[in-house]
């Protein structure tokens, strides 16, 4: 099986180039995994700030800028997270060392993380901007539930995809 992201429709189709597809296979063909340490590094970075900000929001939860400065950070962890982990499951599941459940398991820790990022821009966002932001991040989660249908059969079966 090929996780090269060619069905990963996140593009602008102005320009017609499909960013986060160009990205992935940059960053494995190209780079050969190199950026994968940088990854870590800055999901580590984004995730130490959270809990600053999960911390001022429990006193006055309604402060749009801890919300706003919250959501940012929650944000970049995510999107960050799910390149290190795609990344990381295109070259385990191509040499052997994970299986069909072990890829379904990672696919629905990531749909996980996405639902809880657009319920937080559900609360952080005004109206007006809400829907654009909803819209933008809402692009991976078909992506990722396309994976979970394609896997699940094969998982219970114990077929390789």
């Amino acid at each position: 099986m090929d996780l090269s992201l060619y069905q990963h429709f996140h593009c602008y189709p102005a320009s017609g180039k499909d960013y986060h597809s160009d990205l992935f296979k940059n960053l494995i063909i190209k780079e050969k995994y190199a950026k994968f340490p940088v990854l870590k590094q800055l999901i580590q970075k984004a995730n130490q700030t959270l809990p600053f900000f999960e911390e001022e929001l429990k006193g006055n939860p309604q402060n749009r800028l801890f919300l706003t400065w919250s959501c940012v950070a929650k944000h970049f962890a995510v999107y960050l997270d799910h390149f290190r982990t795609l990344l990381f499951l295109h070259e385990a599941f191509n040499s052997g060392r994970i299986s069909s459940q072990g890829l379904l398991t990672e696919i629905h820790r990531l749909a996980r993380q996405m639902k809880a990022l657009m319920a937080l821009v559900e609360m952080d966002q005004i109206k007006p901007t809400q829907y654009t932001y909803l819209r933008n991040l809402s692009v991976e989660y078909p992506f990722l539930l396309n994976w979970d249908n394609h896997l699940n059969p094969c998982a219970k079966t114990g077929e390789v995809p």
